[in-house]
C-alpha cells in the first residue's frame, strides 16, 4: 500500500475493542445488503481479524454462543477457542478468501460511530497473508503480468498511446515534454491503465486533451513510460511492488520538471496522493474535474445548452476517500438546460457501483448485481443520464445498463424478499457518460 497500513496485532486489537458490534455497518454495506449473511458484514470481518491477531498476542478469545454481535473477552477461558501460535496461513487464507468478496468503498468505515478503519484492517489482513507467504493465483497472475508489461491487462506497455490513433488534436511522439502554458503550469496528464489499454474508455483521455488543447492548457504524456499506479497491487496486499513502480512513476514526472499531475482515474488519484505525502515530493495532484470546473468557471468559456435531465455518480475513491464531492456538480450545473437532481444516496453514503476493490475480477455476478442496485437509485431521480468521474465506474455501470431488462423487480436495502409492488422501471434510454465528454460536447469553439 502506498499508504502506510498497521497491520500489527496491536493495531487490529486496539479497533477491534472499539467494535461495539453495533451492526450500523451492516445497513450501508453493498455486499451484505446482497448477501444477508452475517459473515459477510464489516464487523464479522473486523471481529475474525481481531481474533487472529489476538492469538498471535498470547491471548484466548472467549466466542459467545450468540455470535459475533456478542463477543466476550478474556485473557483466559475453559471454554475459549484459540488459534495456533502466530497466526497460521491456514486461518490467514480462510480470512483472505472471505475479505476478497469486498469493494473496499469505505461505507462501513464512514459510517461506524466508534471510528473503526474496517478497509484498513482487510487490507492489513490481506497483507499479512502475503507475507506469511500466500501467494493465491489471482495475486500471482496481476504481479506477474504488472512486473512484466506495467499494466494491469498484459499488453505491450507502448499500447497506451493506442487511444490517440486517427484521433490526435495536438502533436504527441514518446519524448513529448511539457510545455509550459497558462493555467496550470507543467501539467502531466496520467492517463491509468483502463483509458489507456480498454477500448472502451478511450473517449475519456480523447475528451480531456481536446478541451486541454481548445482551453490553451500544456501538457505532457508519459505514454510507454507510465506505468500502473500500483493501486490494485496494493489492494492484495503487495505493498512493496505497489511502491516500487509508484517510484518508477515519480521519477519519470519529476524528470520532466514538472509540477503537477492530473488523473481521471479515482484510484490513480487516491494512490498519487498518498504517495506525495509520503515522499514529500513537491508536486501538486489533481483530479480532471477539478481541471474541468476551473475551464467552465473562465467567462471566457462558453457552453452550450444540453436539454437533459442528468445524476451523477459519486466514484468511492474520489469521494468517500478523498473528500472530492462538488467540482463535477458545479461543471454540470453550469451547463445551459441541463437539470441536475441528485440521486439518494449520495456524496459520503453514496453506494459503489459494484467495480471497486477488484471485485469485478473475483465475482463478475456480484459486482453486476451491484451496479444494477445502483442503475435502480439512478432511475428514482427521473434521470436518463448518468454521469460520473471515473473510468471504471462507466464501465461498470454501462455494462450493466446494457443486459438490463426494461422492467425488473430490483429491491434494495434492508427489504423483504421481491414484491410484485416493487417492481420498478429502468428505461432502457438511460446512458452514462464521463463528465469530460459531456463538457466537450458542449464547449463551444473560441
Amino acid at each position: 500500500m502506498i499508504r502506510e497500513i498497521g497491520a500489527s496485532p496491536d493495531f487490529i486489537i486496539e479497533f477491534g475493542k472499539k467494535c461495539v458490534r453495533c451492526g450500523q455497518c451492516r445497513s450501508v454495506c453493498p455486499v451484505f445488503t446482497e448477501f444477508k449473511t452475517e459473515g459477510f458484514s464489516p464487523r464479522a470481518r473486523v471481529f475474525l481479524a481481531d481474533m487472529i491477531h489476538r492469538s498471535c498476542k498470547g491471548s484466548t478469545v472467549a466466542l459467545n454462543s450468540r455470535g459475533p454481535a456478542h463477543i466476550d473477552y478474556a485473557d483466559s477461558s475453559p471454554d475459549a477457542r484459540t488459534f495456533t501460535d502466530n497466526a497460521p496461513t491456514d486461518i490467514l487464507k480462510k480470512a483472505w478468501d472471505r475479505n476478497l468478496i469486498c469493494l473496499l468503498c469505505g461505507a462501513c468505515a464512514t459510517d461506524c460511530p466508534s471510528g473503526v478503519p474496517v478497509c484498513d484492517i482487510i487490507l492489513s489482513m490481506r497483507k499479512e497473508y502475503v507475507a506469511h507467504g500466500g501467494r493465491p493465483k489471482l495475486v500471482a497472475e496481476l504481479s506477474q503480468r504488472i512486473r512484466e508489461t506495467h499494466n494491469v491487462v498484459g499488453e505491450d506497455n507502448e499500447n497506451r498511446w493506442l487511444w490517440m490513433e486517427e484521433h490526435t488534436p495536438i502533436s504527441v511522439h514518446s519524448e513529448c515534454q511539457v510545455t509550459p502554458l497558462r493555467r496550470p503550469q507543467g501539467l502531466v496528464y496520467f492517463t491509468g491503465c483502463v483509458a489507456s489499454l480498454y477500448p472502451g474508455a478511450y473517449k475519456i483521455p480523447r475528451s480531456m486533451i481536446q478541451i486541454m488543447n481548445r482551453t490553451g492548457i500544456g501538457f505532457a504524456l508519459l505514454g510507454g513510460e507510465e506505468w500502473c499506479c500500483g493501486y490494485p497491487l496494493s489492494l492484495l496486499g503487495l505493498d512493496s511492488e505497489a511502491d516500487e513502480i509508484a517510484g518508477h512513476n515519480l521519477e519519470k514526472v519529476v524528470g520532466l520538471g514538472a509540477d503537477t499531475v492530473m488523473t481521471s482515474c479515482p484510484s490513480c488519484y487516491y494512490t498519487w496522493r498518498h504517495l506525495i505525502e509520503k515522499t514529500g515530493a513537491h508536486i501538486t495532484v489533481i483530479h480532471y474535474t477539478q481541471l474541468l470546473n476551473g475551464i467552465v468557471a473562465d467567462q471566457a468559456v462558453k457552453l452550450s445548452p444540453m436539454e437533459v435531465v442528468a445524476t451523477y455518480h459519486d466514484p468511492c475513491d474520489l469521494g468517500r476517500k478523498s473528500g472530492i464531492y462538488d467540482p463535477p456538480r458545479e461543471v454540470l450545473r453550469s451547463i445551459p438546460g441541463l437539470t441536475f437532481n441528485e440521486i439518494t444516496p449520495s456524496r459520503k453514503d453514496a453506494r459503489c457501483c459494484g467495480g471497486g476493490g477488484n471485485l469485478e475480477t473475483i465475482d463478475p455476478e456480484l459486482s453486476r448485481k451491484l451496479a444494477e442496485a445502483r442503475l435502480s437509485q439512478a432511475s428514482d431521480t427521473g434521470a436518463e443520464l448518468i454521469v460520473t468521474a471515473c473510468q471504471q465506474c462507466a464501465r461498470t455501470l454501462s455494462n450493466a445498463a446494457r443486459k438490463l431488462p426494461r422492467t425488473r423487480n430490483m429491491p434494495y436495502g434492508d427489504s423483504e424478499p421481491p414484491r410484485p409492488d416493487m417492481e420498478i422501471t429502468v428505461p432502457r434510454k438511460m446512458k452514462v457518460r464521463d463528465i469530460a465528454d459531456i463538457v466537450l460536447s458542449c464547449l463551444q469553439s473560441p
